[in-house]
């Protein structure tokens, strides 16, 4: 009985270590990046001549990744939950002036919501606040791209 008893507990340890290390794998291969506020990654050396922000539907969960942003002063991607809204789901870190790719915010977004990404300029204190503006594209309009969590 005693054999019988402890070759169940060694079945259930090892069951709960493939189980631990499948998420683990499940994790890395389907969730964010390891650090979700990493800072942008210049794209290449070609200085943008507008503003812009391009940012596809996203996973439901607590990253949001811009795809790439054009910048002509260092600034932010900020996440709202509604065009007006002026509640902030979620914001980059300071993005430098350039082309960035591959941004990713830490913001909860739910399945089958839309959502607002915005381009602001910093206002020289590296920070986001009350201070900072929406950014401006080529045609004059205020950056602001809807996108879904699905």
């Amino acid at each position: 009985m005693r054999m019988e008893k402890s070759g169940v507990l060694m079945f259930i340890a090892s069951l709960a270590v493939a189980l631990g290390l499948g998420i683990v794998a499940y994790k890395n291969v389907n969730g964010p990046p390891a650090s979700p506020t990493a800072t942008s990654t210049p794209q290449d050396e070609t200085p943008p001549s507008v503003n812009a922000l391009q940012i596809q539907n996203q996973k439901a969960g607590n990253v949001v990744t811009a795809a790439e942003t054009d910048l002509l002063q260092i600034g932010f991607v900020v996440i709202k939950d509604s065009q007006s809204s002026v509640k902030v789901l979620g914001v980059s870190p300071i993005l430098a002036a350039g082309k960035n790719n591959l941004i990713f915010i830490t913001a909860p977004i739910s399945k089958g919501k839309t959502y607002y990404a915005y381009l602001y300029g910093d206002n020289g204190n590296g920070k986001f606040d009350s201070g900072d503006a929406v950014l401006k594209g080529a045609l004059g309009n205020q950056i602001i791209v809807s996108f879904q969590a699905f």
